[in-house]
């Protein structure tokens, strides 16, 4: 919450405490589930959906992201909104015809609040959907590889398959595009003051490497539970 108050400045320097503050927060989300896997009984790294610190983990988290959200959302609208509550973000160019020549004209966009809202939306509902599909994909990588295979030939198939190149690839590209690597990367852009141009490239490119990711995950499980023969 102060992280998010401090996200509201105008001021470079408290945006940039604000960051730091927030990133603060989630090493130490990092370092209570750490500590909590070394004193669990059961070692296994997987998320203990059944305890009641796992949903309060989620709440903290939620809560954490949309609180630095909003107070970016709200700079954003302080920066470039004049007081009437509209903005010019830039300039369409209007073809026009004078003196037998095709002439440019600047024409300004003008933006309303609830517009920018809608702008920095898209951005949190991609953290939201990247999260919950990478916690669904998980699950099915946890049944396909953690199942105990008879037969030692689909057990050394199912140890090749995990280490394969294809899998590793896959959560690598996941690690970049998970909900709390995206909360990272917002964290980072407000930092060196660049809010307003990467959501604006968002919605092209954020929701289009979200559903080929997808794509590819899902496919890669249904080829590797076809080989397993599960």
């Amino acid at each position: 919450m102060i992280s998010g108050r401090l996200a509201m400045s105008e001021s470079l320097y408290r945006r940039r405490i604000a960051v730091i503050l927030f990133e603060f927060r989630s090493w130490l989300d990092t370092l209570d589930g750490t500590v909590y896997r070394s004193h669990a009984a059961d070692k296994i790294y997987t998320s203990h959906t059944s305890q009641l610190g796992y949903y309060v983990d989620i709440t903290a988290d939620t809560l954490g992201g949309v609180f630095f959200c909003v107070g970016l959302w709200w700079y954003i609208t302080k920066k470039i909104m004049p007081q009437n509550n509209e903005v010019t973000t830039k300039k369409s160019l209007e073809d026009g015809i004078q003196n037998g020549a095709v002439e440019r004209h600047p024409t300004p966009i003008k933006y309303t609040r609830k517009y920018l809202f809608w702008i920095m939306w898209k951005y949190g509902f991609l953290i939201f959907v990247s999260s919950g599909a990478w916690t669904f994909a998980t699950k099915q990588y946890e049944e396909v590889f953690e199942l105990t295979l008879l037969g030692e030939e689909r057990q050394v198939l199912q140890m090749e398959m995990l280490r394969s190149n294809t899998t590793w690839l896959i959560f690598w590209l996941w690690r970049m595009l998970e909900g709390q690597t995206l909360l990272h990367v917002i964290a980072f852009v407000a930092y060196i003051d660049k809010v307003w141009e990467f959501i604006n490239a968002v919605p092209v490119y954020g929701y289009t490497a979200f559903i080929a990711l997808n794509l590819l995950t899902h496919a890669h499980i249904h080829m590797v539970r076809v080989r397993l023969g599960l």
